[in-house]
């Protein structure tokens, strides 16, 4: 992992991060059997992990900064408001004295939807969203983004739709269900499993609950706005977004006015080609255009996965340099949503450590290598006179940075939570 001095496929801790001995050593208070139920710690049980709190339930996303140049949050009603919805079922039902037990959300009725709901799912099929990326732009919802067939399928919000065979099928390639293997706290493993994860939910008032399939997002492994930001912020202002260490003096590269001429308006290098859902199936694009078409969708399902929809969301920030957890929400937290809350972050390390995880990140990477090169050498025939850095050079000088300081960001921030522990 870059900035960490790990090799690929190396399960990241707290302890190879310099942690061990600092977070997470206590016992919990509550202890978690199976993670099913929680009950009275015990000197006889040794199946320690974190207690049963309910991060996405609780929180949501709450907790974690907003990020205008991340991606949509997906379908509403989202996955916290479908399961509260279904625990106010089953609250109907324990206050009628019927089936006070545990239940299982298969079980359940699906429900009427309101009819404002957005982004409204025909169930068993998959909503199609637009990637969409912030390339110098002229006002604050100035975006690029690709129609069909460069849009990416969102995983259901809905715990009770389906994603596996729907469709005939159609997006069973991509890579799913990723989240942690244990649910230690100390232990930050991540893979793929074959099954969706399931996870508790508890009406708050009644006590009843509810096993659910844990929130899932349809992730892109390659950041969108990570091409964004090379014209944004590299070119133009000649740093990442945030940087850390911020750099003393540094120097812009080529300004925001050039980007908007040459990468996002012109389409005259006849080989600047995406495709379309209409006939001719082909057309002209911008090289803007061109770049977003490598990012992972309906066209580059290998390029997509499906991980948990918390961790998601911090990789989204932690590339856009934004914090991956409000410090201030983290102190009012308890011990063991502070734990879960950096649990988090450790599976994003460990998710992009894992090497098919990597070579999904590396594949939109060097794709997007290779067309700087191509613009180099048709911008040196047809720039106007006009001289630029090599862009082929930038963007590895650009990711090498972008990682390194995600790293550092992360460092500082981790001192921050242990110093600010319960």
């Amino acid at each position: 992992m870059y900035g960490w001095d790990i090799l690929p496929g190396v399960t990241i801790t707290k302890g190879n991060i310099g942690l061990d001995g600092e977070m997470g050593n206590g016992q919990p208070k509550l202890n978690c059997v199976n993670c099913e139920g929680c009950r009275d710690f015990g000197e006889e049980s040794s199946d320690l992990c974190c207690g049963c709190v309910n991060m996405q339930q609780k929180w949501g996303f709450s907790d974690i900064p907003p990020c205008p140049d991340c991606d949509s949050l997906g379908e509403f009603p989202d996955w916290r408001t479908n399961v509260n919805r279904y625990l106010g079922t089953l609250k109907v039902n324990h206050a009628r004295g019927e089936d006070e037990e545990n239940h299982d959300t298969e079980a359940l009725p699906i429900p009427a939807y309101p009819a404002h709901k957005l982004h409204r799912r025909k169930f068993g099929s998959a909503t199609m969203f637009t990637k969409e990326v912030s390339v110098c732009p002229d006002t604050t919802n100035d975006k690029e983004g690709l129609r069909s067939p460069y849009q990416y399928p969102a995983f259901p919000g809905d715990p009770l739709n389906p994603w596996e065979g729907i469709q005939k099928g159609k997006w069973d390639s991509v890579s799913r269900y990723w989240g942690n293997t244990s649910h230690f706290c100390h232990w930050w493993g991540v893979k793929g499993l074959s099954n969706a994860d399931k996870v508790w939910a508890k009406d708050k008032v009644t006590g009843v609950v509810a096993q659910v399939r844990a929130d899932y997002q349809t992730e892109h492994v390659f950041e969108g706005q990570v091409i964004g930001d090379f014209f944004n912020y590299w070119l133009d202002k000649g740093r990442v977004r945030n940087q850390e260490p911020m750099p003393t003096n540094p120097q812009p590269k080529v300004p925001c006015s050039w980007t908007r001429e040459w990468v996002r308006n012109k389409k005259t290098n006849p080989n600047w080609k995406i495709k379309v859902a209409q006939r001719p199936k082909i057309r002209l694009a911008s090289f803007a255009e061109v770049l977003l078409s490598e990012l992972g969708s309906a066209s580059h399902l290998d390029r997509l996965t499906v991980f948990l929809a918390r961790p998601n969301r911090k990789k989204g920030n932690m590339f856009t340099g934004v914090h991956p957890t409000d410090p201030d929400k983290y102190d009012g937290m308890s011990s063991d949503e502070q734990l879960q809350s950096v649990k988090d972050i450790g599976l994003v390390f460990n998710y992009l450590n894992n090497q098919e995880v990597w070579d999904k990140y590396c594949a939109v990477y060097e794709a997007i290598y290779d067309h700087m090169g191509d613009f180099d050498t048709w911008y040196a025939t047809n720039g106007a006179g006009v001289t630029i850095p090599n862009l082929q050079k930038e963007w590895k000088d650009y990711n090498r940075i972008l990682l390194d300081s995600i790293v550092r960001r992360m460092r500082i921030l981790m001192e921050h939570f242990w110093n600010n522990k319960e």
